[in-house]
Order: C-alpha cells, then structure tokens, then sequence
C-alpha cells in the first residue's frame, strides 16, 4: 500500500482496483483467527497521541478485540468456521467463502467508521474496496499507519483499497457500485 489513501479520478481505476482486490480474496486464503490475530494486535496500537483525541477510538480498540469478535463469529458461524473449516448442519456440510470485493460508504460523520466497516468484511477474507469521505481522510491515515506497522507481511492491506474521490463523482460511485460484490453503505436513505 503505498498511498494510503489513493485519489482516484477514472471509472477505470475503480475497475483496476475492485479487480485486484478480488483476485486475492478469491485466491488467497485468509482465516478468521488470522484476521483475528491482526486484529488484537492492531487494537493494541491504537492509543496514544492524537489516537487519543478521536472520537470512537475507545470502542474501536474494544471491537477489534478477539474476546469481542469471536464469540459473534461462533454463534452465528459455528466454531469451525475460525480456521476456515466445515461444519455439518443436519446432512449439510458447510463452510464460509469469501463473496469477492466489497465496497463501503462509510458516514463522513464517524471518524472510526471506515475501518469499523471494513472489519466486516475481513473476517470473511474479502477484499475491501473503501470510498472515504474527504473529512474522515486524516482519522482513516492515522488508524491504517498503525496497522502498516502491525501487518508486515501485508496479509491484511493486500485486501484493502482506500480511495478518494468528490462524493459528486456520480461516475466514480456508479464504477465502485458496479466492480463490487457486495456493499456496505452507512448514512440514510439519501445515501443509498
């Protein structure tokens, strides 16, 4: 990643983009407990400084928590699921695969909701594809610093787009809406 937050101003970089992400979603496999593990890690890094001075900080560093996240993931999922395995329901055997590239909207009002929102889709090992609001930029920079310092091997930032663009871009929401498989969209009905 080397920007962090890479301005975009073509459909067409969308399309680069979404594709990349979802080639490595789709061909690469990331479990729950190692997403997990980057998780803790990366909460244990977010205090400190400016970290501080955000809103929401405290209750992101408790969402990335394993204690917080794999409980829900064994309820709803099964505890096989954590290391990526089956598990039988009935005659069925099941397990969880990833969906592909999922783009976030995230509010331009929550400070932590661009990285609230994609830790969704990192526990399923997707890509994710994140539009952040130009107001949110110098949070967002700061939160995925620490977890550049954090993921040395890139097994998280791989799967992870951050870009920019004027919220008027009605051509560049209609590419981001178009290149991804799944979406997660924060605010009221005019946002959607």
């Amino acid at each position: 990643m080397n920007e962090i937050i890479q301005a975009v101003d073509s459909p067409q970089d969308i399309n680069h983009i979404a594709g990349r992400l979802r080639q490595i979603a789709l061909h690469k496999e990331l479990t729950p407990s190692a997403v997990m593990e980057l998780f803790e890690r990366w909460a244990d890094s977010l205090r400190g400084g400016e970290l501080d001075t955000i809103p929401g900080v405290p209750f992101l560093r408790l969402w990335l928590r394993r204690g917080t996240l794999q409980p829900i993931l064994e309820r709803e999922l099964g505890r096989e699921s954590l290391n990526g395995g089956w598990r039988k329901d009935g005659h069925a055997r099941l397990r969880t695969f990833p969906l592909g590239t999922v783009g976030h909207w995230p509010a331009g009002n929550i400070e932590i909701q661009p990285v609230l929102s994609m830790t969704c889709a990192l526990l399923g090992g997707n890509g994710c594809l994140v539009r952040v609001p130009s107001g949110l930029v110098s949070p967002t920079r700061q939160f995925m610093e620490k977890l550049q310092a954090i993921d040395t091997a890139g097994n998280l930032l791989e799967r992870i787009s951050l870009i920019s663009f004027d919220h008027t871009r009605d051509d560049l929401q209609e590419a981001m809406a178009r290149n991804v498989d799944g979406a997660m969209i924060w605010g009221g009905a005019q946002a959607v």
